[in-house]
Order: C-alpha cells, then structure tokens, then sequence
C-alpha cells in the first residue's frame, strides 16, 4: 500500500541530496508536509529539480509541500487506512472522510495526524486539505471569501469563521531613510 501511494513520486537514488531529502520527507508524511519544515531542502533545489517536481505533480505552496496525485478518492483512502491503523480504532472516529475538504477540528489528535490522514492542515477550529487552503492563500484579499464559499459551499457564517482563520502572510516592512 505504501509502495502504491509513493509510486507517483518515482524519485530514484541517482537525485540530488535536497531532492532526495524532500522525497523522504514526503514519503514519510504520505505526501504532505509542513513547507517549514523542508525549507532546506527547498533552497537548495535547483531550477531543473523544481520543474520535475512540478511535473511529478508536487506543489510548493506558501504553507505546505504537497503531491497532488496523492488527493486522488483511490490514494486518499490508501491514506486514510493507513492512518486509521496508526492511531488505532479509538482516535478513528475522529477523523474526517476522506470525501471533506474541510472540518471541524478534533482536540483528540495531533495536528500531524491530520496532516499524515489525507494532507488536512490544522487551524483552530477548522481542519482544511492542504490544496484548498494553498487555493485560498493564493487568492486576493477581496477574493478570498467568495472563493471559499464556491469550494466549500458551507454557509456564509461557517465560511467568514474559517477564512478568519486562515493563516495571513507575513509582512516585512521598510526601513525608513
């Protein structure tokens, strides 16, 4: 089951140490990660290896480093067996489906499971898949909650909570002269 679930990522042994580095991590959160947690790796990849990635369908995003043939029904339900054996019988229930792209978050399990079920990132209320919430950051302020809305299709109030949620992106400011 975990030879099928990495078979997307056909990275061989002959790759760069950065690229090989990414794989396993990849590998080992079943084919979503933290993007903090491989900034390393990350900088150190060269152009080339960045498109190959891209090829191989795995998107960096500004909070995770996912491979989007993993969220396929048949992958994410390798996934979610997986991690249903993980954590065992008592913690499943707390799981969302695999069908959700968003839920309310459990206090019963660890983020990291959320992220190893089916590539759900925690925030405080609100468990959402790591590719709806890439979606989400990339949009403009103003577009944001429209666009949840259409993906989600939660009502208007449910909806205003989990984009009040969302992550904001940092900002440096200028040194004045």
């Amino acid at each position: 089951m975990v030879a099928d679930l990495r078979e997307p990522l056909a990275l061989d042994a002959v790759e760069s140490a950065p690229l090989r580095g990414l794989a396993y991590q990849l590998e080992q959160g079943l084919g979503t990660i933290d993007k903090q947690a491989a900034t390393a790796q990350l900088a150190a990849l060269a152009p080339a290896e960045r498109e190959r990635l891209s090829a191989l369908g795995v998107r960096i995003g500004q909070r995770t480093v996912y491979a989007a043939p993993l969220l396929m029904p048949r992958r994410l339900a390798a996934r979610a067996a997986l991690c249903r054996a993980l954590i065992g019988a008592e913690a499943a229930d707390a799981l969302p489906s695999v069908e959700q792209l968003v839920s309310a978050r459990s206090p019963r399990l660890r983020d990291r499971t959320y992220s190893l079920l089916v590539g759900f990132v925690a925030l405080p209320s609100w468990l959402l898949r790591c590719d709806v919430l890439e979606r989400l950051l990339a949009c403009a302020p103003a577009e944001v909650l429209d666009e949840a809305r259409l993906m989600l299709g939660m009502s208007q109030e449910q909806t205003e909570a989990i984009v009040r949620e969302l992550p904001r992106k940092r900002r440096r400011r200028r040194k004045r002269a």
